[in-house]
């Protein structure tokens, strides 16, 4: 029990370091940023605050487009001539809005079908009209709406159910859009140069934008070339009651076109010393640690692991849904620091795409069950002149482990630190020659 307690620790911080890596977009919930959308007056609750778990009706959604836009009050003073029979009083003024404005239809000539449950392609459809877009003019319909909108760097639920949350990511992701006319940079700019947003916060979403975009462009830069690291771990893990302190010193190696890894480490747990080789090559996990070489076939490549998370989190370009706070400070040197703190959903919406997949990997090990959960993540990245860049982690995680009826959750906290010495070309991924020596891992925790 006590090694693979050890394994499966070890596997939980291969995990962590790839992703470490291959930070990319993806969300799982969404309240931070429906507090700073409040802030700006472009959302709110009710006496049962956001919501955010449940699925709004069609008029919900028409509501929230208009307060999007920052159009309420304008709304709200007009007069409106309206077709539909089914819209309360109270409704009729954000309905007439959108209607006379070209944002909305009915479902029908006279029914607008306000109880009726907003879908992915609905609210697509009224964002995508927002930004200037128009499917009576063929830009895209009804039926393309959701890919049309996530072709644009909007956010849309990979499942196609629509809850409020996925309505605030949808709308967060859309303020920093650009509309179709290129007026503007993004839709948020347009909104604060008409009036339609004026609280001084916008200011500081919009520089959080923008730090974020520049950081995503220096990653891109980054991380496309194979890089070598130097890195280090300190864990305190939690154990049957009993606290294990673990340091990791090691040198790791990734490509990230193809997403291969390398990574020699010397792991001391509460004192006592182990070294470790893992490598992660054509889709097969290999370590060998303690004379023990074993491996686990996944069936699948991670660099497609990778684009379909992004896939199923339907963000490109700037990613500015991951982030619950950023700062950004260029240094006289030339190098540029970022702070950033990034929500549980995060990192926990990757690892809901990879952990099915690893589970299925480890298939033959009877009832054995490990899944792994984030609490919270802070990350300081500092990019230097050269184009090298240091990073430092803060995580906290939990593992859960089961096996014949013995269930354990074993938290974690963590400290990483990774320092990129070199990258391109002059990289490259070593592997032993004896990979098809190592024994199949569910074997070995069998």
């Amino acid at each position: 029990m006590k090694k693979n307690i050890r394994k499966i620790l070890s596997l939980s911080l291969a995990l962590v370091m790839a992703l470490s890596l291959t930070i990319s977009a993806s969300a799982a919930s969404f309240t931070p940023q429906a507090e700073e959308l409040k802030e700006l007056g472009l959302f709110m609750g009710g006496d049962n605050g956001f919501e955010l778990d449940r699925t709004p009706t069609r008029l919900e959604a028409s509501i929230i487009i208009v307060r999007m836009l920052g159009k309420e009050e304008e709304a709200l003073s007009g007069t409106y001539d309206i077709p539909f029979t089914d819209v309360p009083d109270w409704g009729e003024k954000y309905i007439g809005y959108l209607y006379s404005n070209g944002l909305a239809k009915g479902a029908d000539d006279t029914i607008y079908g306000c109880d009726d449950t907003c879908t992915s392609a609905m609210f697509s459809t009224f964002v995508l009209r927002s930004l200037g877009y128009s499917d009576a003019n063929g830009d895209f319909s009804f039926n393309t709406a959701d890919t049309f909108a996530s072709a644009l760097g909007i956010y849309v639920p990979f499942s196609g159910d629509m809850l409020r949350d996925d309505a605030v990511a949808s709308m967060y992701s859309a303020l920093f859009t650009a509309p179709k006319d290129g007026s503007y940079p993004t839709l948020l700019e347009k909104l604060m140069d008409d009036g339609s947003i004026s609280s001084p916060g916008a200011s500081t979403l919009l520089g959080k934008y923008e730090a974020i975009a520049l950081y995503t462009a220096l990653s891109a830069a980054s991380d496309s070339k194979p890089v070598e690291v130097d890195a280090s771990v300190y864990a305190d893990v939690s154990v049957l009651g009993e606290t294990l302190s673990m340091n990791v010193d090691m040198l790791m190696k990734m490509d990230p076109s193809v997403f291969n890894v390398s990574y020699a480490a010397t792991i001391t747990v509460s004192g006592e010393e182990v070294s470790a080789k893992m490598y992660l090559y054509n889709g097969v996990m290999y370590i060998d640690m303690e004379d023990v070489k074993m491996k686990m076939d996944f069936g699948f490549d991670f660099a497609s692991l990778v684009e379909l998370a992004k896939a199923e989190s339907s963000l490109t370009g700037v990613d500015v849904l991951s982030y619950e706070r950023v700062s950004y400070t260029a240094n006289p040197d030339g190098s540029s620091k970022f702070g950033m703190t990034l929500s549980a959903g995060y990192i926990n919406s990757m690892l809901d795409a990879i952990m099915p997949m690893v589970m299925e990997a480890m298939g033959g090990m009877g009832d054995l069950s490990l899944d792994v959960a984030f609490g919270s993540a802070v990350i300081d990245t500092t990019f230097k002149a050269d184009g090298l860049y240091t990073m430092s982690l803060a995580i906290d995680m939990n593992v859960a482990y089961s096996e014949s009826g013995l269930a354990l959750d074993i938290p974690m906290s963590m400290v990483c630190t990774i320092d990129v010495t070199a990258s391109g070309d002059d990289v490259t991924i070593d592997v032993p020659s004896d990979l098809d020596s190592y024994t199949d891992m569910s074997a070995m925790l069998s």
